[in-house]
């Protein structure tokens, strides 16, 4: 560090000068440009998403800069750069994205991780920091970020029902499935597809190759009734579905594909229509049509010494009418258990709804009703 103390008072003051002119222009490069990255997906993580950058800069004047961008993993030991082409950046916010911003150099550091990408397209679950700097094209350091992001580990969606068995004809086609794990799938949507399984033909062969005879996206939550006017569910018919959990606009898992065959007529299960019937939520399908007059019975064989089953109201556009108090308590071996629609305001008479039933296994118990008033008979 030079000493001032002995230097000439002329010099002394234009070093001085100096270096408040140097502070200023440091700390207004600083200022006049901000990063951060955007739609940065938890679930998964590619080597261009480190161009998914938001920068906010504050000259008066476009300047051609170019973008170089870093990767670490665990312990911060270096697992890739990449350097950019020309980019303008103009006053104001400037948004980019990994389809807008080309790609001029690479370098991979870690061996099992460049593996893993090129085989997948995506970094393994994970812990990463991901940091950018932009230079101006004089090499003028204008401005950097540096952000951690947490890839999460997670199973695909597992595609409940309709699934291996005969579905009978005429019934509601009602599609379940339980979220990625680990966690509740929060902040998830999804997509189905359905085709039609011909012989000799396998699940995947018939999901990639065949027409969708139904296909919808966007869903919000683990269950879809397939809309009644869709009339593709016909007697001796094999069909394939599969579900895909999405975050945004990025698929993030696939479920493995299943399977459920149309059955005739006169081998379908016929629809509970009494009101003093209990469904058996372990044994008996959930693909029927339940008449419930003012109440749900439930027949359910608990297995540990106590448990809970949550239970859970919908519209069939997918509308929650769930009760606040949705919970029923069991006991160790055959319980009969009751829900008192009644108590649920909002219910009509005659109209149909879902009930979903968790918390007696892995997998949630869907069950499509009629509500009917008993005030109203």
């Amino acid at each position: 560090m030079m000493n001032l103390k002995h230097t000439p008072q002329p010099i002394r003051r234009a070093l001085l000068v100096s270096g408040m002119l140097m502070m200023i222009v440091s700390l207004s490069l600083a200022q006049g440009s901000s990063v951060r990255f955007h739609s940065l997906n938890p679930y998964r993580l590619t080597p261009s998403d480190v161009w998914n950058l938001e920068i906010s800069y504050a000259g008066s004047a476009e300047r051609t800069v170019r973008f170089e961008a870093s990767v670490r993993g665990t312990n911060m030991q270096a697992v890739m750069s990449m350097e950019s082409e020309q980019q303008k950046l103009k006053p104001g916010i400037n948004l980019f994205s990994a389809y807008q911003v080309r790609q001029t150099a690479q370098r991979f550091f870690d061996q099992s991780i460049q593996q893993a990408v090129e085989q997948t397209g995506q970094y393994p679950a994970g812990t990463y920091q991901l940091c950018v700097s932009i230079i101006a094209m004089d090499g003028e350091p204008m401005g950097n970020y540096c952000e951690q992001v947490q890839i999460q580990v997670t199973s695909p969606p597992v595609a409940v029902q309709p699934s291996a068995g005969g579905l009978p004809t005429g019934a509601p086609v009602i599609f379940s499935w339980l979220p990625p794990g680990p966690g509740t799938g929060a902040g998830l949507s999804y997509d189905i597809a359905l085709v039609e399984l011909m012989p000799n033909q396998s699940p995947a062969e018939a999901l990639s190759e065949n027409p969708p005879l139904y296909f919808t996206s966007g869903i919000d939550g683990e269950f879809h009734m397939l809309p009644i006017e869709a009339n593709l569910a016909k007697s001796g018919k094999t069909y394939a579905w599969q579900v895909t959990a999405k975050s945004g606009n990025t698929p993030v898992s696939h479920s493995p594909p299943a399977v459920f065959e149309v059955t005739p007529p006169e081998s379908a299960q016929k629809a509970e229509s009494t009101t003093q019937s209990y469904i058996d939520i372990r044994k008996q399908s959930s693909n029927m049509d339940y008449r419930a007059v003012g109440k749900v019975r439930i027949r359910h064989e608990e297995k540990a010494p106590k448990g809970q089953i949550n239970y859970f109201i919908f519209q069939e556009d997918g509308k929650d009418l769930t009760p606040k108090r949705n919970k029923l308590s069991t006991h160790n071996g055959v319980n009969q258990l009751q829900i008192n629609l009644l108590e649920i305001k909002r219910l009509k008479h005659e109209e149909f709804y879902l009930l979903k039933l968790t918390g007696q296994g892995d997998r949630p118990w869907i069950l499509r009703f009629q509500y009917i008033d008993p005030h109203k008979l």
